[in-house]
C-alpha cells in the first residue's frame, strides 16, 4: 500500500478531530478505512516511521519469556486495521464515560501498556475530553516506539495529556499507584505469539475498585475456516459470509473467569 505522508497542517488539533469523529461515530468501511489511512500519515509525518523504513529498530521485534513484541514498524501498520481501530476506540470511549461516572470530580488515570509508535488508541481521543478529565501513561518495550510517541504528543500541542512515558515491560510493570482505567491490544493472531494474557494478569490487579480493563474479555474460537472468504472485505456494517466449521470458543478475562 503506498501511504501519502502529507506534512502536519497548522490545523493539526480539526484534522486529528475529523479522524476522532469518523472512526468514533461512523459505519461505512471507507470512510472507516480513511480514516484510519489519515491517522497513519498523520503519525508517520511527525515520526519518519512508515512503509519504507528500513532502519532495524523499526524492523525489529523483541522475544519475551511470555511471547513476542511486534516491531514498531508492525505496530504502526496496526493502525492501518481500520475495524479493529475503530471498534477499540469505541469502546474506550465508552469507557472512559463511564468511569468519569464512577469517579466523579477526578481526573482519570489510564495505562496504555503497548502503545506502539502512534499511540492510536490514545491519541484521537484527545479531542474528546480535557486534560484535566484524563491523564494518559503510556508504556512500551520498545524504546524507538515510546520516542515516536511522545514526539507525537509533543509535535500536536497535547503533552499536556500525558503523565509519563515509560520504557518496559507490560508481563512486570507495577504502576505507582491505582489505575482507574488500562488498555492493552497485544493480541494478534489468537494470544499465540503476544503477551496480552501474561499482561493481563499482571495489569488487572492495579486497577481503581470499580476500574475498567480494556478489553474486559476476550474470546478466541477456534475453527476450520476457507482462506478464500475468510479474509474477504468486510465493515462494521456489512458482514461477508464465511465458511467455517467451530471446534469451541476459549474465554479469559481479567477476573480470571473462563
Amino acid at each position: 500500500m503506498n501511504i501519502i505522508r502529507p506534512n502536519i497542517p497548522d490545523n493539526h488539533s480539526l484534522l486529528l478531530k475529523e479522524i476522532a469523529d469518523d472512526l468514533l461515530f461512523q459505519q461505512e468501511g471507507d470512510r472507516l478505512s480513511a480514516a484510519a489511512t489519515r491517522l497513519y500519515s498523520l503519525c508517520s509525518s511527525a515520526t519518519g516511521l512508515d512503509e519504507s523504513s528500513i532502519n532495524t529498530v523499526d524492523l525489529s521485534e523483541t522475544r519475551l519469556p511470555n511471547g513476542n513484541v511486534i516491531s514498531p514498524k508492525d505496530a504502526a501498520r496496526c493502525v492501518l486495521d481500520y475495524s479493529r481501530t475503530s471498534k477499540f476506540l469505541r469502546g474506550i470511549h465508552a469507557a472512559i464515560v463511564e468511569a468519569q461516572k464512577r469517579f466523579p470530580n477526578t481526573t482519570l488515570e489510564i495505562l496504555y501498556a503497548g502503545c506502539g509508535p502512534f499511540a492510536p488508541l490514545a491519541l484521537p481521543l484527545t479531542t474528546r475530553f480535557s486534560s484535566s478529565e484524563l491523564q494518559f501513561t503510556l508504556l512500551d518495550i520498545h524504546k524507538r516506539s515510546l520516542d515516536a510517541a511522545q514526539r507525537i504528543f509533543q509535535a500536536f500541542g497535547l503533552t499536556g495529556f500525558v503523565r509519563d512515558y515509560i520504557h518496559g515491560d507490560a508481563t512486570s510493570y507495577v504502576h505507582h499507584s491505582p489505575l482507574h482505567v488500562i488498555i492493552t491490544e497485544t493480541m494478534q493472531r489468537a494470544l499465540e505469539k503476544e503477551s496480552q494474557v501474561a499482561i493481563t494478569f499482571n495489569l488487572a490487579p492495579q486497577l481503581h475498585q470499580g476500574g475498567i480493563f480494556i478489553p474486559e474479555k476476550i474470546s478466541v474460537d477456534a475453527c476450520f475456516y476457507n482462506p478464500s472468504t475468510e479474509f474477504s472485505r468486510s465493515d462494521i456494517s456489512r458482514k461477508v459470509d464465511r465458511t467455517r466449521i467451530s471446534l469451541g470458543q476459549i474465554g479469559v478475562n481479567p477476573k480470571n473467569e473462563t
